[in-house]
């Protein structure tokens, strides 16, 4: 199921996909702007959330009022004048806010209020230069998964249908040859249950019946013959 949300997201949204790689750290920055906004003017746990978020090509920042009082990396000058105002948070939290500038950055916000009462806000800044061959490889790796999934269902296919259809038929000449040649010492075996198992089924009778018509005249021509032995003696 999770794989399939994935897939859909890679062609439908991929900004969506981007922000999937900070999506915890996410959520626990806003579950701390929430309920306990003093914890995001401590600068060991930012230094803490910011180095988890290096990890996947991110990195913090922190406003209050104008101030900006954690940077996470050495952001252009350009990026820091164009960090969305208080309030402009997007609607859609998983989908971020894309700036085009001296680096390209998906930017996801969360606004909040310090216990003094000064407007905070906390940015979670995706660098997608860097993230951009992840999503790549990530594509890769579904569309390769996607074909092994088809062949091996091809695979399989064609195994059920050499099984349930192909070999029953090859069974029905093979006992067809043996008529022609007069063998019918043989049997046509089938467990289906479907329009082949029952085709088998009638040409197993029909050699049944075939066997019984010639051992029954072979038996009259012995019978013949015994009595045409005792009249001539």
């Amino acid at each position: 199921m999770e794989s399939r949300k994935i897939i859909t997201a890679i062609f439908s949204n991929s900004m969506q996909l981007l922000s999937r790689f900070t999506k915890e750290c996410f959520k626990e920055l806003k579950d701390a702007a929430k309920n306990d906004p003093a914890r995001l003017e401590d600068q060991e746990y930012l230094n803490e959330l910011n180095q988890t978020l290096e990890e996947k090509s991110s990195y913090l920042i922190v406003r209050k009022d104008k101030e900006l009082i954690y940077i996470g990396e050495d952001a252009s000058i350009s990026l820091l004048t164009q960090l969305p105002s208080y309030g402009d948070t997007v609607k859609d939290e998983d989908a971020g806010t894309y700036i085009d500038g001296d680096e390209q950055v998906l930017i996801k916000q969360i606004d909040f209020q310090f216990q003094d009462g000064s407007d905070g806000s906390a940015f979670i800044v995706t660098i997608l230069e860097e993230t951009v061959p992840e999503v790549k490889k990530l594509l890769i790796d579904v569309l390769i998964s996607i074909l092994l999934i088809l062949v091996l269902t091809a695979t399989m296919l064609t195994i059920w249908m050499y099984t349930s259809m192909i070999n029953p038929i090859k069974k029905l000449q093979t006992a067809a040859q043996n008529i022609k040649d007069g063998n019918l010492d043989f049997s046509v075996e089938s467990d289906s249950r479907d329009e082949i198992g029952e085709l088998c089924r009638s040409f197993e009778e029909m050699r049944l019946r075939l066997k019984d018509n010639a051992e029954e005249k072979i038996e009259g021509e012995k019978r013949k013959q015994d009595a045409h032995q005792q009249y001539c003696t």
